[in-house]
């Protein structure tokens, strides 16, 4: 019973560090692509998560003032060594055609159902406002 508690503490511990190690790179990256447009106006940074059973999605993009996509980054996986990866088929897209074919098309990619949620998203807050 004693090996079994200190098994599960351990396991419990490792859960622990490897959500650190996650948080801590995707802090640095978002930290990173801010920068990169410090000081420029007419951008925006969008985020999206879709957990899985076993993995998530997690979608950064980077949009102008029309909406359209300047640079998606995508990050899937099972492990803390899943790291943001640039998608540049979704460069120029603009993110109401995501959005469209939510509601015609019904199995879409993760990636652009995420798409079509940020779209959503940005929506709602427009017309809350």
């Amino acid at each position: 019973m004693n090996l079994l508690m200190v098994v599960v503490l351990l396991l419990m511990v490792l859960q622990s560090l490897t959500s650190f190690i996650q948080v801590r790179n995707y802090n640095r990256f978002i930290s990173k692509i801010t920068k990169e447009y410090a000081g420029q106006t007419g951008f925006e940074l969008q985020t999206d998560v879709s957990k899985g059973w076993l993995s998530k999605t997690i979608v950064a993009i980077v949009i102008n003032e029309a909406g359209t996509i300047e640079h998606c980054y995508i990050c899937r996986g099972l492990t803390i060594f899943a790291g943001f990866r640039e998608m540049k088929n979704y460069q120029n897209m603009h993110l109401k055609d995501f959005y469209e074919k939510q509601q015609t098309v019904k199995h879409l990619s993760k990636t652009e159902n995420l798409l079509g949620n940020i779209y959503l998203r940005k929506m709602e807050a427009i017309t809350n406002n």
